[in-house]
């Protein structure tokens, strides 16, 4: 969350990145979504989101969460993410590598 923070702090006025207005960095309890232009979906690994590699015995997730920025520059549904594909890859590794022992 700090390191978040930080990169938000970092950012230049009007962000330098693009151009026109964009939803501002954000942590969202989980993970740090980056700035993000306005009407713009941003995804992120769900193994870089929840676990470094793997998860038990050792499968990659594959899935991605998301989140969407709105054209008034907030983060829809106040600040939601997707995370349902991350949450269903966890539930599938948990039962399968939990039903072996």
């Amino acid at each position: 969350e700090i390191a978040c923070l930080l990169e938000a702090l970092q950012e230049p006025i009007g962000n330098g990145t693009f151009e026109g207005p964009y939803c501002n960095t954000s942590w969202d309890g989980l993970s740090c979504w980056p700035a993000t232009p306005v009407n713009h979906l941003v995804e992120k690994p769900c193994s870089d989101l929840v676990l470094p590699n793997s998860f038990f015995d050792g499968t990659a997730l594959q899935g991605t969460a998301f989140r969407f920025c709105s054209n008034d520059t907030t983060w829809v549904q106040d600040g939601f993410t997707n995370y349902s594909v991350c949450i269903q890859e966890l539930m599938t590794a948990f039962s399968h590598t939990y039903s072996q022992i």
